[in-house]
């Protein structure tokens, strides 16, 4: 029976720098024995001094200073949610607007909307609202994001390369560009094929050429973002909470021993004396402390002795309960330079609120900025007589309604503002330009809906005619009963 098991078809087209592949990209197989042998994946526990030692060299302790922080992101909630928040803050709201447009010159308006559609097309395939997120996050995390791009006719994948095996070399197009180490596949041979074409390629000059260790990949590929742009080496954003992260992991523990000593209690049996001699047997005095300890719940102690006993308490003097914990919760986000109130921090204004979230903005639309530059140095590979470049709007999920608002305000005083205000609102330009079709010209919705009658409609339009025109019949009829009455009042 012929085997049908689908396989992956990988074509380097070198002319067009391009993959005429399928829409699937394997991760692993399964089935190789190299994953069913494989050991679990697990983390390093780091010590608190270990990272503070790092903070000294933080370009010698690259790789553990982003494993620190790799390890963080998945045990500690706070930074998890430092991360995510700055990662899912921006609502990628963009737009796409002509490049190096020459009005001096006849313009051929049906050849420019064909190729403005082929773009947003383009621009949507790539499913910048997902693959974004991954991306920003990683960013945020590890401070760089080495990736590879994936695509064909109708989809787009942006894979994330192992960063210890990345170093960036240089700029193009105001863009970071990176080389790959190739001994990667030594020890990952069984991942070589799913990597593509030119990977293989380029690791069989290397077996060939150990000098060839390190290799640019083609740079219509590459796809590198980097927070500490003024930084020439990777290096965790957020680095000064990682000392805060283990204040309040030591902090939860002695609060948990605080409480467990509170909770436990002792009891003394003490054994009657007289000139010096028990007034108790000894075998007496053990059946007592035995029957007691068989009733004694397990945080309730006993012993006996022949001495008086006293307590001591080592809580602090005072009736102030200092909350370490939450003190230390609070100086994380401190040091992340974040509000608390935004986690569920406390006493805070809702001014110093609005100042730290735009604050906090402005890391974001910085890093957008770039993002944008990377898929622009992509968009002018493709063909056309015009060109055309995307935009990332300064909007986030806190300012989005004031910045759909500031776009309809300036699109009412005829400002082209009008897509703006769409993409403010998260429709993305090829999502407006075919909902309006569908609206207008296929289901005419704006002829067929009319709104409800109110104050408001009537006072302006056909509405506000016809209620003019019916203040008017009302007027003549005054006039016409006045004029009935009077010769009325006259006659007597």
């Amino acid at each position: 029976m012929p085997n049908t098991e689908k396989k992956e078809i990988m074509v380097w087209d070198k002319s067009m720098g391009n993959f005429a592949r399928l829409g699937e990209v394997p991760i692993r197989n399964l089935n190789q024995d190299y994953y069913i042998n494989r050991s679990s994946i697990h983390y390093t526990k780091y010590k608190k001094e270990d990272v503070v030692k790092w903070f000294t060299d933080p370009e010698a302790n690259e790789k553990n200073l982003r494993n620190a922080s790799i390890y963080l992101y998945e045990v500690s909630p706070h930074y998890r949610r430092l991360i995510n928040y700055f990662a899912k803050l921006h609502t990628m709201a963009y737009i796409i607007e002509p490049y190096k447009l020459d009005q001096s010159k006849k313009i051929d308006t049906a050849k420019l909307k064909e190729t403005y559609i082929k773009i947003c097309n383009y621009i949507d395939k790539m499913n910048l609202k997902h693959e974004a997120v991954k991306i920003l996050t990683t960013c945020f995390r590890e401070d760089v994001f080495y990736g590879y791009v994936y695509e064909t006719t109708d989809s787009y994948y942006i894979r994330k390369m192992p960063p210890d095996y990345c170093k960036i070399n240089r700029i193009e197009d105001g863009c970071f560009l990176y080389q790959f180490d190739f001994s990667y596949f030594t020890s990952h041979k069984e991942d070589l094929e799913s990597f593509g074409e030119e990977f293989i390629e380029k690791y069989e000059l290397y077996k060939t050429h150990r000098s060839m260790r390190w290799q640019s990949l083609s740079s219509k590929r590459t796809f590198c973002l980097k927070v500490n742009e003024d930084i020439n080496f990777p290096m965790p954003p957020f680095i000064g909470v990682f000392a805060g992260i283990f204040d309040i992991d030591d902090y939860k523990g002695l609060q948990k021993a605080r409480t467990e000593i509170g909770n436990y209690k002792i009891l003394s049996l003490k054994i009657p004396m007289e000139d010096g001699d028990y007034k108790m047997e000894q075998e007496d005095a053990l059946m007592y402390y035995n029957n007691l300890l068989k009733v004694l719940p397990e945080n309730i102690g006993a012993f006996l002795t022949p001495m008086d006993v006293e307590d001591h308490d080592f809580q602090k003097s005072g009736n102030v309960d200092i909350d370490n914990v939450g003190d230390a919760t609070k100086t994380f986000w401190n040091d992340a330079g974040v509000c608390s109130l935004i986690f569920g921090g406390d006493k805070q204004t809702s001014a110093t609120l609005s100042v730290s979230i735009k604050s906090d903005e402005q890391m974001v639309f910085a890093l957008m900025n770039q993002f944008g530059r990377n898929i622009n140095r992509l968009l002018k590979q493709v063909d056309g007589r015009y060109k055309f470049k995307i935009q990332f709007l300064d909007v986030t999920y806190y300012n989005q309604q004031e910045t759909y608002k500031s776009y309809l305000n300036a699109a009412q005083a005829s400002l082209p503002t009008t897509t703006m205000a769409c993409a403010a609102l998260g429709v993305a330009p090829i999502d407006m330009m075919n909902m309006n079709f569908l609206e207008d010209d296929i289901l005419h919705i704006k002829e067929k809906f009319e709104p409800l009658k109110t104050s408001y409609t009537q006072s302006s339009g056909e509405a506000g005619a016809q209620l003019r025109k019916k203040k008017a019949n009302s007027y003549l009829t005054l006039v016409k009963i006045h004029e009935t009455i009077i010769p009325i009042k006259n006659t007597r």
